[in-house]
């Protein structure tokens, strides 16, 4: 069947049979035979050998089939013309997105659809994912007298400095209409980028010839405060003077000894400082020096205090009422190293009227992180119970110093 070379023969006859031309798309594979021996049964044309029996010999077709190649994605393989292939595209790089499918033959369903079919051609093919940079929002920065605009992406830092001031000013700050400034007094800094439009202004002022008036071109500012930690920054920074080559800055702690001055003068107008703080009073005032002459600022007083949220009480040692008239103090320890008043709220609890009474406010005093809260007498034995304590700037500690019976 599907061949040449049917008729009758004898037992052991070698009959030539040849496969008809294949259909359109298929492909000879084989033969097939019922009985009798094939010379090559993978061959169009070949012989058979006659067994002593009636056989039937089939030549068999396949369709023809073509590889699919599928770059960055899944489907490849060998399929036969017009076949449907379903491929996908694999997930796309870190910060990029699926954009299109190219194809060298064949169709797409949807070229623009990750997943989606692929008629094969009646040849090879290869599919290609194709990805792109996921787009990016972004906002015009508009720099006045300085360098630094652009299209940048939200929470994007830009750098921004400054034009040279134009002769007789100085460089005072930056004005911004949207977005954070690392330093608004540095005429080179950063900006972060809002998600928005913004505008970002250098603001110019005329230099001095004496040191202005104004305590808000001095920083610390007078009556400024800081809270101490290991790491406390302090940036002094003060107004130009037109003629002056540098600036000598000192700082001295309450008794008036210098904390710190500057060895050589100080080309800018800030300097910051992060050595050496404590606890205490301050005062500051710098010193514009050119070719001898010198002039010395105002003074500017701070203070760095300790962190009243640090305020905690470490131990007690509570002391037992046990008589009429008893008279005691009780040792409080806390975490505050540094003399400061506070205000303790007593109660006391009665075993005899099994009741509490307040108590007047006691003030005492912490030095060196002791306190002593005297206990008058009483009239009958109980509990002491120090219900809070308040410190400045109406900060209360809730703690509870019971001296038992």
């Amino acid at each position: 069947e599907n061949g040449t070379g049917s008729g009758e023969y004898a037992q052991g006859a070698d009959v030539a049979v040849a496969a008809n031309a294949a259909p359109d798309g298929q492909k000879f594979d084989r033969w097939e035979a019922t009985a009798g021996e094939l010379a090559d049964a993978s061959a169009a044309e070949t012989t058979f050998t006659m067994p002593a029996e009636a056989a039937t010999v089939t030549a068999v077709y396949v369709p023809i089939t073509y590889a699919l190649t599928v770059e960055n994605g899944t489907g490849s393989g060998s399929y036969a013309a017009d076949d449907e292939v379903q491929i996908a595209a694999n997930a796309a790089p870190e910060g990029e997105q699926f954009a299109r499918w190219e194809a060298t033959a064949g169709t797409l369903a949807d070229a623009n659809s990750a997943a989606t079919t692929f008629t094969m051609p009646a040849a090879e093919a290869t599919v290609t994912a194709i990805y792109e940079p996921i787009p990016v929002t972004t906002y015009i920065l508009t720099v006045v007298n300085g360098t630094g605009s652009g299209d940048y992406a939200a929470e994007t830092e830009v750098e921004i400095t400054a034009d040279e001031a134009p002769e007789g000013t100085y460089f005072v700050r930056w004005d911004a209409t949207a977005g954070v400034l690392a330093d608004a007094r540095a005429a080179a800094t950063t900006f972060t980028m809002p998600a928005e439009a913004a505008t970002v202004t250098a603001v110019y002022a005329e230099g001095y010839d004496e040191w202005p008036a104004d305590e808000a071109l001095y920083s610390p500012e007078d009556g400024a405060v800081f809270v101490y930690s290991d790491n406390l920054v302090i940036r002094f920074s003060w107004p130009r003077i037109q003629w002056a080559n540098g600036y000598r800055l000192t700082v001295m702690d309450e008794t008036g000894a210098p904390l710190y001055e500057s060895d050589e003068p100080i080309a800018g107008t800030s300097i910051e400082l992060n050595d050496g703080w404590f606890t205490g009073e301050f005062t500051w005032k710098v010193t514009a020096v050119a070719d001898g002459a010198e002039l010395e600022s105002p003074s500017f007083a701070f203070t760095i205090q300790e962190d009243l949220a640090n305020l905690a009480l470490v131990a007690a040692y509570p002391y037992p009422v046990t008589s009429v008239g008893h008279s005691d103090s009780l040792l409080l320890e806390y975490n505050l190293h540094v003399s400061m008043t506070i205000y303790c709220q007593l109660f006391f609890y009665s075993f005899v009227t099994n009741s509490w009474s307040a108590l007047p406010s006691v003030e005492v005093t912490i030095v060196d992180g002791y306190a002593l809260v005297p206990i008058d007498g009483y009239t009958d034995s109980g509990y002491l119970y120090i219900r809070s304590i308040e410190v400045p700037d109406d900060n209360f500690i809730e703690c509870y110093v019971a001296p038992l019976q």
